[in-house]
C-alpha cells in the first residue's frame, strides 16, 4: 500500500473503458486529489471488475457512473448502473466463491462465479466494507467503503 491519487486511478480506469469501447457510456462523479493508503493495482482490479459486470448485465447500451467522494468513515467508491439489477435470492450469495445465479442451461451469461467473490475478498485485504443495493428502477449499485 501506498499513499495514492484515488482520483487520478479512478480517471485513468474509465479512460481505458472509454478507449476501449465506441461510446462513452461511462460517467463520473469523482471529487478531486481524493488521497488514500491503498494498493493502486488492487483497486484497479476492483473496480474492473463491477465495470465489467455492469456491461455484462446491461441490456443494449449500458449507462453506467462511477463515483468517489470523501465521507465521515474515509472514502466511498461506488459502480451504479442502469441494467438488470439482482434477484433477492442471488443477493444473499453473490459474494460467495463460485456462486452464479440461474440454471447453468438457461444463463445468457458466461462467468466462474470468481468475480465478486474475488472483489469480496481485495476489499477485505483493504479492511473495505462493499456493499450492493438496488437502483431503482432497475439496475446495481455496489459500493466500497474504504475505512480511515
Amino acid at each position: 500500500k501506498s499513499n495514492i491519487n484515488l482520483s487520478e486511478c479512478l480517471e485513468v480506469i474509465i479512460g481505458r473503458f472509454h478507449k476501449r469501447f465506441t461510446s462513452d457510456f461511462i460517467t463520473q462523479s469523482i471529487q478531486a486529489d481524493i488521497f488514500f493508503e491503498a494498493d493502486s493495482l488492487i483497486i484497479e482490479s476492483i473496480i474492473n471488475n463491477l465495470i465489467e459486470n455492469s456491461i455484462k448485465y446491461s441490456e443494449e447500451q449500458p449507462n453506467i457512473e462511477v463515483y468517489l467522494k470523501k465521507n465521515e468513515n474515509g472514502v466511498l467508491i461506488g459502480v451504479k448502473d442502469q441494467g438488470n439489477g439482482i434477484d433477492l435470492d442471488t443477493q444473499k450469495n453473490m459474494f460467495k466463491k463460485f456462486y452464479r445465479s440461474g440454471n447453468e442451461e438457461t444463463r445468457s451469461q458466461k462467468g466462474s462465479g470468481l468475480g465478486l467473490f474475488i472483489v469480496s475478498e481485495l476489499a477485505n485485504i483493504h479492511n473495505a466494507k462493499i456493499s450492493y443495493s438496488e437502483n431503482k428502477p432497475t439496475g446495481s449499485i455496489f459500493e466500497i467503503q474504504l475505512l480511515k
